[in-house]
């Protein structure tokens, strides 16, 4: 609990030194929360359905996307997931690519996250993706709101312990799939 929180913290203060270094409107930052709304976990022999679990989740995402035009950004991001029944913490590390297709309205873009969850004490490894659709109102120069829909892929590789948490007894290698929706700040 105790990384937890020393994540949430290390997150917020990282974003005052990220909008500081966009010294034009090139550069936009993100901080969103989601709601994920788990629809199958599967792997190892294992096949876990909605029906079977009320699978859902939440993340915290902090991402700086820098617009190579009017339609193209790419960026980096950090974010922190839980993922409950079953439960599991990811720190995703991953890039941002974003898209406007429409011509007459830039405000609605696809977008991509791909990246690595690392692993560590509370944290499982593993591959993450989320592709989905999004909607950027900008209110002022620097500051707008974010919606997003999507569908998010969680690898979860981690270890399994005996009762002490001493001593390793097994291996969990699953896909986790979900749809999130998320809402957010533009800086």
């Amino acid at each position: 609990m105790k990384k937890l929180i020393y994540c949430f913290t290390l997150l917020f203060c990282l974003l005052p030194l990220v909008k500081a270094t966009a010294q034009s409107q090139k550069i936009r930052v993100y901080i969103e929360t989601s709601y994920l709304y788990g629809l199958a976990e599967k792997g190892d022999g294992f096949k876990l359905t909605r029906s079977d679990s009320k699978m859902s989740g939440v993340g915290l995402h902090l991402s700086a996307l820098y617009s190579f035009s009017k339609t193209f950004s790419v960026g980096l991001g950090l974010g922190l997931d839980r993922y409950n029944n079953p439960g599991y913490n990811s720190l995703p590390l991953f890039v941002s690519l974003q898209c406007m297709p429409l011509n007459f309205n830039r405000n609605i873009y696809v977008f991509t996250n791909v990246g690595y969850g690392v692993g560590g004490a509370d944290f499982t490894k593993g591959a993450m993706l989320d592709a989905g659709v999004g909607y950027k109102l900008i209110l002022k120069e620097s500051f707008g709101i974010n919606l997003r829909l999507g569908y998010n892929l969680k690898q979860i590789d981690t270890k399994v312990k005996d009762f002490w948490g001493t001593t390793e007894i097994g291996r969990i290698d699953r896909n986790r799939h979900s749809l999130f929706i998320a809402i957010g700040a533009i800086l």
